[in-house]
């Protein structure tokens, strides 16, 4: 792969596999993941060091980089029939590269087998919505579908600032602006800055790494717009824990009220296995298991108050039915009752599968 061509036919082939991930490695031949796989993709020899840094040469298409200076970067890279995400990086003082697959259409919310509720996201005038879960898991794809959801269904300038520029967007009913951090402007919270002043309805935040975007993010919602973004943390209850983490001690209960009046949704998500002998017609090998928080007037009152903050998930599988919410538990029980996942698959992922196979309506286990 020392040209651009044959680095793009090569990453060609993978789309046509499926292949999520390639990992380009010296000494090794490229590792590509599909599903929880990751497997050899055998070609001609293993990469050398100088194979490395020549694709890293045509994803940042220059060839003048000190090598010896360089750290780590995130680019984007386009064919013409998918776009990536690369980040280009050193492990022993040599170059390795991951490139993660973004199909160039975006999926809507019902082909992504997401609760229908989450269509209702898109109606939101205000607000903070997270996405939360671990890597791998789909927040950007969910995020990309609730974008277009509202793209497509009602006006509005929706910018999106990313880090960087995953799914590119076609105008609709909507306005989008695409900014890329880093390349277009300095960071996340001089760029949620700027983005204030240029008259948006609804931004979107390619990821939440630090206190400072976080809080540009919160004052956003606080000022009438409907801000999404995503968040690395495993289920609700680590959301809260991350998002008062952020803040000294002093300002805590603050912040637990700031998050009453301006938190509407957390979704978070993990892609389970998919049982493929009771549901062989999808072309996907995993499926969503969802958990869901929704802002209710009970759960305002109890966040507000910012004490036991550490029940949110107890009340939301006491309370929160009414208003679409769900933990994990209940919705991976719903996919096993559904024929979705098998036994084996509820046992691995659920907090506490024996209460959930005490209240199964009925045994699938044969």
């Amino acid at each position: 792969m020392k040209t651009k061509a044959q680095l793009d036919g090569f990453l060609s082939n993978l789309v046509e596999a499926n292949v999520s991930d390639v990992i380009f490695s010296a000494g090794r031949f490229p590792d590509c993941r599909k599903g929880n796989e990751l497997f050899d993709y055998k070609i001609r020899n293993v990469l050398k060091a100088e194979d490395t840094v020549n694709i890293a040469n045509i994803l940042l298409s220059r060839k003048d980089i000190d090598w010896d200076k360089f750290h780590s970067t995130e680019v984007s890279y386009e064919i013409p029939c998918a776009r990536f995400r690369a980040s280009i990086y050193k492990v022993r003082q040599k170059i390795r590269i991951v490139m993660r697959i973004i199909p160039s259409e975006i999926r809507l919310i019902d082909d992504l087998s997401l609760p229908s509720s989450i269509k209702d996201i898109a109606k939101l005038q205000s607000g903070l919505v997270l996405v939360a879960g671990k890597t791998r898991q789909g927040k950007s794809t969910t995020v990309a579908a609730i974008t277009e959801e509202i793209n497509r269904t009602r006006q509005a300038h929706i910018i999106t600032l990313e880090s960087p520029i995953e799914y590119v967007y076609e105008d609709k009913l909507s306005l989008i602006s695409q900014c890329e951090v880093e390349d277009d402007i300095k960071d996340y919270a001089t760029a949620l800055r700027a983005a204030l002043r240029q008259s948006p309805d609804v931004i979107m935040i390619g990821e939440i790494r630090d206190a400072a975007t976080f809080e540009e993010a919160l004052m956003a919602a606080e000022t009438g717009h409907l801000v999404l973004s995503t968040i690395h943390t495993r289920d609700v209850q680590t959301t809260f824990d991350r998002i008062i983490g952020y803040y000294p001690n002093v300002e805590k209960a603050a912040t637990a009220s700031r998050l009453s009046h301006n938190l509407q949704t957390i979704i978070v998500q993990r892609l389970l296995p998919r049982n493929k002998q009771l549901d062989s017609e999808s072309q996907y090998d995993s499926i969503p298991a969802v958990e869901i928080f929704s802002m209710s007037p009970g759960l305002r009152q109890f966040i507000s108050s910012g004490e036991k903050l550490n029940e949110i998930v107890s009340y939301m599988e006491k309370e929160g039915k009414h208003y679409g919410m769900q933990s994990f538990d209940q919705h991976i029980k719903e996919l096993y009752e559904q024929g979705l996942i098998d036994m084996d698959t509820l046992k691995a992922h659920a907090s506490n599968p024996d209460q959930i196979l005490a209240g199964l309506s009925f045994d699938r286990s044969f």
